[in-house]
């Protein structure tokens, strides 16, 4: 494809949202500018002045939507702005994960996975946001979060009471010498952040 037909793309998506047409549709036009941008940004009539200002419209764009349906979502606790909330979420971290705000935008979808209790998910977004700004505006937080994370996803399963989970001393098995799980390891990996960032300023 040419890098012509971003111009127009740009000119629907803008159109969708001015339009007052339905939200839903606002945001499938908005990740087609998205898809659209990653497969014509190297075309041969691409130039880079117009590609970098493309750029920096789209991840606006996309910014803004995305805060405002994580927002929405905290009204509403609809699903479906849920859904909507971490695609668009997914879809910025990934388009611009070494953008201007790349830090912020990671942060809070580490916030937002961590509402929706998807832990290993949360965990891995705030592991993302320390690694772009060690000594940031949110690094409390994160470190935190990080921890609280890892410690949901590793909690052991309550016993369903039928008894199966108690063993006689005598029928225990000696235990075997594993590997420590990687989330294991990255766990207390968090937890020295947590020390260091946290602990260690109080």
């Amino acid at each position: 494809k040419e890098y012509i037909a971003l111009r127009y793309q740009i000119e629907i998506a803008k159109n969708t949202r001015n339009l007052g047409q339905d939200p839903v549709e606002g945001v499938r036009e908005l990740k087609r500018l998205v898809s659209l941008w990653q497969t014509v940004k190297d075309a041969k009539d691409a130039k880079p002045e117009q590609v970098a200002q493309d750029a920096e419209l789209i991840e606006g764009q996309l910014r803004e939507v995305t805060i405002n349906y994580h927002q929405q979502y905290l009204k509403t606790k609809a699903e479906k702005d849920a859904a909507i909330t971490l695609e668009l979420y997914s879809d910025y971290v990934k388009v611009f994960p070494g953008g201007p705000n790349a830090y912020d935008m990671n942060f809070y979808h580490a916030e937002f996975l961590y509402q929706q209790k998807k832990w290993k998910e949360a965990a891995n977004a705030y592991e993302r946001a320390l690694e772009i700004k060690p000594e940031g505006e949110h690094t409390k937080d994160a470190a935190q979060g990080t921890v609280l994370a890892y410690k949901k996803l590793l909690q052991p399963k309550q016993d369903n009471g039928d008894g199966k989970s108690e063993r006689a001393a005598g029928d225990a098995e000696a235990p075997k010498a594993e590997e420590i799980p990687e989330d294991y390891q990255r766990f207390l990996k968090a937890q020295a952040l947590y020390i260091k960032y946290v602990k260690e300023s109080e």
